[in-house]
C-alpha cells in the first residue's frame, strides 16, 4: 500500500464523501420542492378566505372603493412575496440538483479503476452559484463548472407559478367585476 501523504484523502474517503454530500442534497432538494408547494397552497388558503371576508355572492361587502383599492392592493403585495419566496425556493432546488448531478459524475469517475486521483483534485476550492457559496473537492467543482446542455423548464418549475397567478387574477377580476 502507497503511503498516504499528509492531507490527501483516499477514493474511498472521497466516494464516501460524495456520497454523504449527494444524499444530504437529495433531502435538500426534496424540501425546497416541498416548501413551494406549501407556499403556494397557503397563498390559495389565504386568498379563498380573504374572498370569503370580502366577498358575498359574487359581490363585496362595501362597494367602496378604498376596500376594492385595499383588497387589490392585498392580494398583488401577498403575490409579489409568493413569487419571490417560490423563485428562492427554486433557485436553491437547482442548486441542490447540480450537486447531485455532479456528484454522481465525479462517483463514476472515482469507480474507473484507470482514473488517478491528484493532489489538485483532492483541493478544496469555492464555488459560488446564485447565492451559495461553498468549499468543494476540485473534482467536484470540475464537473460543477462543465457548459450546461440548454433544457426546456420543467413543468413542475412553471406549475406554481401558473396557479398563483391564475388565482390572482381570478380574485382580482371579481373585485373588479363586483
Amino acid at each position: 500500500m502507497a503511503r498516504k501523504i499528509k492531507g490527501e484523502v483516499s477514493k474511498e474517503e472521497l466516494r464516501d464523501f460524495l456520497n454523504n454530500l449527494r444524499l444530504n442534497f437529495l433531502q435538500y432538494h426534496s424540501r425546497k420542492e416541498n416548501l413551494t408547494w406549501l407556499a403556494t397552497t397557503v397563498y390559495l388558503g389565504g386568498l379563498l378566505g380573504l374572498a370569503s371576508l370580502f366577498i358575498e355572492q359574487g359581490q363585496l361587502v362595501s362597494q367602496s372603493s378604498e376596500l376594492e383599492c385595499s383588497l387589490i392592493a392585498v392580494v398583488g403585495i401577498t403575490c409579489l412575496f409568493t413569487i419571490l419566496f417560490v423563485s428562492k425556493q427554486f433557485s436553491d432546488r437547482t442548486f441542490a440538483a447540480h450537486i447531485i448531478a455532479s456528484c454522481n459524475e465525479a462517483l463514476a469517475q472515482l469507480i474507473d479503476s484507470d482514473f488517478a486521483l491528484t493532489r489538485d483534485l483532492q483541493k478544496a476550492s469555492k464555488y459560488t452559484e446564485a447565492s451559495h457559496i461553498s468549499l468543494f473537492p476540485k473534482i467536484l467543482i470540475n464537473r460543477l463548472t462543465m457548459p450546461d446542455k440548454k433544457h426546456r423548464p420543467l413543468w413542475n418549475y412553471v406549475a406554481p407559478y401558473v396557479v398563483i397567478l391564475t388565482w390572482t387574477i381570478a380574485l382580482i377580476a371579481l373585485i373588479l367585476t363586483s
